[in-house]
């Protein structure tokens, strides 16, 4: 069967992978490289291997995915890089029909300087804990996108995002701990987030620092009754948490700077 392809009323000859195109079908994973290769990376291309086996998507081979990096961080030049490893499907165009190739995309830019503080609002988009890719990192982010967007317009920085039960999960792309005395608490995975690399070592750590660890499911009181509140992600590591819709918190909490130095120590920063 035939198939053409035009892109502004110009026909495109080149081999595009259309399956990550046109449904999504892809998965990705973002690092900072801060002059050398992430500490973590071999857990970021094990959670990258078994989500792309997940979708049934042909994996590249760690090796051949840590040589093309290495290889375009170089390139690239920039000493603090934002990092962007992506598996992009292809293959027959019928939907359903499993994926027969992969390519190997990398996205290098400056590190942005971020904030060391993070406002909140509480989404009206609500998340399906029941999803079967609620635990994958694929493409397809237009939920992230429309949480970030609401939060903006309302005068936020980011958005808790609650499921279907009203339990909170995590945000457009960070995950979030809070801290009661010297108990350190984060939702369970079953609550339908994204657990990240990042999530995994603080939640290591915490012992390290005298805290006992409680991973449940929790509603937006447990929350807001909190000492203090951060979020983590791979690329900006840690940000307090200093205001959840009308409620202000106390400035950044000296137990908070002992978290950050420890996580960033951990991640060669």
């Amino acid at each position: 069967m035939s198939e053409f392809l035009f892109l502004n009323n110009e026909k495109i000859e080149s081999n595009l992978p259309l399956r990550s195109l046109f449904y999504g079908e892809g998965v990705f994973e973002t690092t900072r490289w801060k002059g050398k290769e992430p500490l973590y990376i071999k857990s970021h291309l094990k959670r990258l291997r078994e989500s792309a086996m997940y979708l049934d998507i042909p994996y590249p081979g760690d090796e051949q995915i840590r040589k093309q990096a290495q290889n375009c961080y170089k390139i690239a030049n920039i000493e603090d890089a934002y990092l962007k490893i992506c598996i992009l499907s292809d293959g027959d165009t019928l939907f359903y029909e499993r994926p027969k190739t992969s390519s190997i995309l990398i996205f290098i830019k400056e590190q942005k300087e971020s904030k060391f503080t993070a406002s909140l609002c509480v989404s009206e988009i609500k998340r399906n804990q029941n999803s079967r890719l609620a635990n994958i990192k694929t493409f397809n982010f237009l939920e992230g996108i429309l949480v970030k967007r609401e939060a903006i317009k309302r005068g936020f920085d980011d958005a808790i995002i609650l499921n279907t039960k009203d339990e909170i999960t995590e945000t457009s792309s960070n995950n979030i701990f809070w801290v009661r005395g010297k108990s350190l608490f984060t939702p369970s995975v079953n609550c339908g987030l994204l657990p990240g690399i990042t999530r995994d070592i603080v939640i290591t750590m915490a012992s390290e620092l005298g805290y006992d660890v409680n991973e449940r499911k929790y509603k937006l009181p447990y929350l807001l009754n909190s000492d203090f509140a951060f979020l983590t992600n791979a690329s900006h590591g840690m940000l307090y948490v200093n205001k959840i819709n009308n409620q202000s918190f106390t400035p950044i909490a000296d137990e908070f700077h002992k978290f950050k130095n420890l996580l960033y120590s951990k991640l060669g920063w």
